[in-house]
Parts: structure tokens; C-alpha cells; sequence
């Protein structure tokens, strides 16, 4: 997760943006992995996994605050 921060500092892209974010979640981190899932979103790049990963991280028990309307949305 450090190299991937680091890297994150260096280039903010749509990218570097979904990975660390998918992997807070699979370390049970959503409250962290949620804002690098919407920055990897905020592009509007209509890309059909980081929508899986977004929608995966806003449906996660337990956080607040989240509409999932991103696993909802036709591309």
C-alpha cells in the first residue's frame, strides 16, 4: 500500500486511482477504498471493471453514506 500511495502523489490518473482502492477493499478497508474509488470514477472513463470495483466498495456492510448507483448504471 506505501508503493502505491507513493505512486498515487506522483501520478493522480484514473489507474493509479483504482488500484489502491480495490485493494483497501479486499483488506477490508472501505472507508478508505471509497474515495480512490470515486476519483478513478470521476474521469467518466466508462470502464467496466473499475464500475465493478466501485460497486463492489459502495455496497461493502457497514459503510455510510453510499448509493451504489454506479453497479446500477448501464455503460
Amino acid at each position: 500500500m506505501e508503493l502505491m500511495r507513493g505512486e498515487w502523489k506522483r501520478a493522480r490518473s484514473v489507474i493509479v486511482a483504482d488500484a489502491p482502492g480495490w485493494s483497501l477493499h479486499r483488506a477490508g478497508h472501505d472507508a478508505d477504498a471509497v474515495g480512490y474509488a470515486r476519483e478513478a470514477a470521476r474521469t467518466g472513463w466508462g470502464n467496466a471493471l473499475f464500475r465493478y470495483h466501485r460497486g463492489a466498495i459502495e455496497h461493502a456492510p457497514g459503510l455510510p453514506g453510499t448509493t451504489g448507483t454506479c453497479a446500477r448504471r448501464s455503460p
